[in-house]
């Protein structure tokens, strides 16, 4: 429902008060190719449907995928599992750019977006927990979640003087798309770029690499709790290949692990 229970914005406060997860805004790399594909399902695309994966130019630009072996036709739900590059920009090319930024508006990015083709490789920055908010909208059966981490606070004397109040649920994604995106998700962890976070429950997820290696993200959910991870330099250096589906993922994998130790085990309830 949007609340916080953990929230790390540095490993020594001291050092910093910097808080990296609210207030540095980043690339989001290949972790805004879900707003790319959401479009894509709004406009009448099906997990199942094909799109090239071969090379594309649009002018000097020419972007390329890392390790993938081109194949000539892929699914979306492939496109998106292995995060392929070249499928997204036609993607957006198809699609165009303002619908894409719509959605991703409409789930809660708030930080300006560039209006070219290169936002479908996250040319666009924003923080954690805006991207982390936004994927919680997938968690959350297609219904906005806003995060909060206050509930209540009291007087020594128990008295309340603050009670947060629920906030009516404000539908963005319909039914199908929203299950349509799960399952592309979930084909990420099964057998795509986020394989090595996986869970032994049900998990979805999207990872994100920014060019020159300088941020990595892993974002993803379970039935219960929604976390996003962020790596980078506060300089903007490149790091040494960190790949959001490398160290992200592990530490998603680390900590997920963790937090549900006392959780039982739940399927996705729309699946």
């Amino acid at each position: 429902d949007g609340g916080v229970r953990a929230l790390v914005g540095g490993y020594d406060y001291y050092k910093s008060q910097f808080n990296r997860a609210t207030q540095a805004k980043r690339q989001a790399g290949s972790a805004f190719k879900l707003f790319v594909f959401l479009s894509a399902l709004e406009q009448g695309y099906r997990p199942e449907s094909s799109i090239s994966d071969e090379f594309i130019q649009i002018g000097s630009w020419r972007p390329r995928n890392d390790t993938w072996k081109i194949r000539g036709e892929v699914t979306l739900e492939e496109a998106f599992a292995y995060s392929i590059n070249t499928s997204a920009v036609r993607l957006i090319k198809e699609l165009g750019v303002k619908p894409v930024s719509d959605v991703a508006k409409k789930m809660g990015l708030l930080c300006p977006l560039p209006d070219n083709l290169t936002i479908a490789l996250g040319s666009g920055e924003t923080t954690l927990l805006e991207l982390t908010t936004a994927y919680g909208t997938i968690a959350n059966h297609g219904f906005a979640v806003w995060p909060y981490g206050i509930t209540v606070i009291k007087k020594p004397t128990g008295e309340v003087i603050y009670q947060r109040e629920a906030e009516a649920s404000v539908r963005l994604l319909s039914r199908d798309v929203e299950l349509e995106m799960l399952q592309m998700m979930q084909a990420v962890m099964t057998y795509g770029s986020g394989k090595r976070a996986r869970l032994d429950r049900p998990c979805a997820g999207k990872t994100g690499t920014t060019q020159d290696f300088k941020d990595a993200w892993f974002v993803g959910f379970t039935p219960d709790l929604i976390t996003g991870v962020w790596m980078g330099n506060d300089d903007g250096t490149s790091m040494k290949k960190v790949r959001g589906g490398l160290l992200p993922a592990l530490i998603w994998h680390q900590f997920m692990e963790e937090a549900h130790k006392n959780i039982r085990v739940r399927n996705f309830p729309d699946n």
